[in-house]
């Protein structure tokens, strides 16, 4: 009867757990013996599922809350960078004003030191100059004289109406007028306009 013996309780219930009890869940109602283990074994397996279901749900939920942050930081950055570029911007178009301005300046004034003691144009018509014209030595950021006089030669042959005089009637070689009047010699240094004003004064010495 060896090969026909019917096997143990113990080897029969560990058959039973050898199945896959989430294929079939038991009944719950049958609370004895193999059914009651299978049953144990089928709410383990469901309990480790949902588990294991909410950890795959956080962790992917987590993982759009990061990639939702990094666009958010990298559009962030974006418009942080554009501003800052924008002010870069701003400032070197403000510093290149800025320079434009003292050049100009710089050229102006030695426009004027070309004029010489004698001669000078009123302010108001520092656009007739050509500073362009005027050259900048970018080695030692001084001005070339000779190009400062190359534009004071033509501004006073095409424009002659604002180079002003700065010599008056007073000079020092300036010989005594007789009775009030004044020398020829005198007259002939004065401006144009005060040439034909003061012609009587000339006349006046004379007859003198």
């Amino acid at each position: 009867m060896e090969g026909n013996e019917l096997p143990s309780g113990d080897e029969a219930s560990n058959e039973d757990e050898i199945k896959s009890p989430a294929e079939t869940p038991p009944s719950p109602e049958d609370k004895g013996g193999q059914d009651k283990v299978a049953y144990e074994s089928y709410r383990k397996l469901l309990s480790e599922k949902k588990r294991i279901q909410k950890e795959l749900e956080k962790v992917h939920k987590e993982s759009e809350k990061r990639h939702k942050e990094e666009l958010e930081s990298q559009q962030k950055y974006k418009e942080l960078w554009e501003s800052q570029k924008s002010e870069a911007e701003e400032l070197k178009q403000k510093l290149s004003t800025h320079e434009s301005r003292w050049e100009n300046a710089l050229k102006l004034n030695a426009f004027n030191e070309a004029l010489g003691d004698t001669r000078k144009i009123d302010s108001k018509y520092a656009g007739f100059v050509d500073t362009s014209k005027i050259l900048i030595d970018p080695d030692t950021g001084k001005i070339d004289p000779l190009s400062a006089q190359k534009e004071v030669e033509r501004v006073s042959k095409e424009y002659p109406e604002i180079v002003k005089s700065t010599v008056t009637s007073h000079l020092p070689n300036q010989q005594p007028a007789a009775k009030g009047g004044l020398t020829y010699e005198a007259w002939l240094k004065l401006p144009a306009k005060e040439m034909a004003a003061r012609m009587k004064e000339v006349r006046d010495s004379r007859r003198g």
